[in-house]
């Protein structure tokens, strides 16, 4: 009517039992078989076991477990889970584990509790309250070391596969760097290739190209030539004009030259040398 019965199974186990709080007896038969047990498992694993004193039978059994399983609650952050064991014994030995007051303790408990009373028929009431029954003290021992047994498995899986999906993409990778790479290389070779064209192609114009050059450059001082002699001297001279000098410089205007001085006049055929009268030339 509480909702006891199944409260401390809803407590989720941690992945790795290993900070374990255990109640129980010093004298306890199967106390000592449960730390062996635990400490020279077959995988080395490591547990952190802090022993809480109380008696298991008895007229004190019921209050000292309560006390007991109190403390650990005050402390529950420091533990993953509570063990409770006790080696077998008469049935009238089990009469604490029948208790109300503990089976609702145990129920309450913050932390999951497996408990390992010790006997294989007779069931109590904390069998049924508890997150984990177990017949034996190494049967919990065995629980705790096959539950971290299993996370660890789960780890080498999880290994595996992040090993196995890291090969993959590493495969993908490479495939693809060797696609650049044969990408680049192809690349590299058809670049190479219109380059030795292209050079090619210019060597078989340079020639082409330097002579089309020289013919134009020799078009143009042909015309330059034709210009220049068009443009001489003597050119005009053979037009029938002449040219008239006075201390070898060209007269171009008769008050250059001075009354009286002598000038000469160049004409095709020859040369005249003129005196300046008033300005009128005479031979």
């Amino acid at each position: 009517k509480e909702g006891l019965l199944a409260l401390n199974r809803q407590k989720p186990l941690p992945h790795v039992l290993q900070r374990i709080a255990v109640v129980s007896s010093e004298g306890a038969a199967g106390l000592q078989d449960f730390r062996e047990h635990l400490a020279q498992n077959a995988f080395g694993y490591q547990f952190h076991v802090q022993f809480f004193q109380s008696s298991v039978q008895g007229r004190n059994a019921e209050t000292e477990l309560i006390a007991a399983l109190q403390t650990v609650a005050l402390r529950h952050d420091k533990f993953d889970a509570v063990v409770l064991v006790r080696g077998g014994g008469a049935r009238l030995d089990l009469a604490a584990f029948d208790a109300l007051e503990l089976g609702r303790k145990v129920a309450a408990m913050p932390l999951p509790v497996l408990v390992g009373i010790g006997h294989d028929v007779d069931e109590t009431v904390l069998d049924l309250v508890a997150h984990q029954s177990l017949k034996t003290p190494t049967a919990v021992a065995d629980f705790l070391v096959q539950h971290n047994l299993f996370f660890e498995n789960e780890i080498l899986r999880s290994a595996e596969t992040l090993q196995r999906y890291g090969m993959h993409f590493l495969n993908v990778a490479n495939l693809d760097l060797e696609r650049q790479e044969q990408n680049l290389r192809w690349g590299v070779r058809e670049k190479m290739q219109t380059a030795a064209q292209n050079i090619h192609r210019a060597q078989q114009m340079i020639p082409v190209l330097t002579a089309q050059i020289f013919q134009n450059q020799t078009s143009n001082l042909d015309r330059f030539e034709s210009l220049c002699a068009a443009l001489h001297p003597d050119a005009v001279l053979k037009r029938g004009f002449s040219i008239t000098r006075f201390e070898g410089k060209i007269v171009t205007n008769p008050n250059q030259v001075p009354e009286g001085s002598a000038v000469q006049v160049q004409l095709k055929e020859g040369e005249l040398r003129l005196k300046n009268t008033r300005n009128l030339f005479t031979e």
